[in-house]
């Protein structure tokens, strides 16, 4: 009997580690930020807010979408706690593996944090080093596209 307590401690608090956090749920929907990068003389306005913008949906099957840096991504999210992370798949519709080895190498997971209502989103391997703030955007209201 004293062998089956220090697995049942480990069991209850191994649960109510896993209910701490923010739940999946809450993270499903479209975020969307800028990075706001600066347009020198000669340079494409357009192109540069294109390059600058990260818009990410994240989907009730554990899987997202993310066009960020001019690129469109996809893959799974795995969540813990107050944090979700990306493991991208797909660069450019094709897998990741196809893009060489080292895009293979350079794959690291993208870190969410939960900040109140918004979200900071960091990509340690991404062409920018600082992290960004994304905002929730609102569900389509599916009775606006009546007509």
């Amino acid at each position: 009997m004293t062998a089956i307590r220090p697995i049942i401690a480990l069991g209850i608090a191994v649960s109510l580690a896993a209910c701490g956090g923010t739940s999946r749920s809450w993270w499903e929907g479209r975020w969307l930020g800028n990075r706001n990068l600066p347009l020198r003389p000669g340079e494409n306005e357009l192109a540069i807010k294109t390059i600058g913008r990260v818009d990410l949906t994240i989907q009730g099957n554990g899987r997202f979408e993310l066009f960020e840096g001019g690129v469109p991504k996809s893959g799974r999210v795995r969540f813990a706690g107050d944090k979700a992370y990306l493991k991208v798949e797909t660069f450019f519709w094709k897998p990741i593996e196809a893009q060489g080895d080292a895009a293979v190498a350079m794959n690291k997971e993208i870190e969410l944090s939960r900040i109140g209502e918004r979200v900071r989103f960091f990509d340690p391997a991404g062409f920018d080093k600082e992290p960004i703030i994304l905002v929730r955007q609102p569900k389509p209201d599916p009775a606006s596209s009546r007509n």
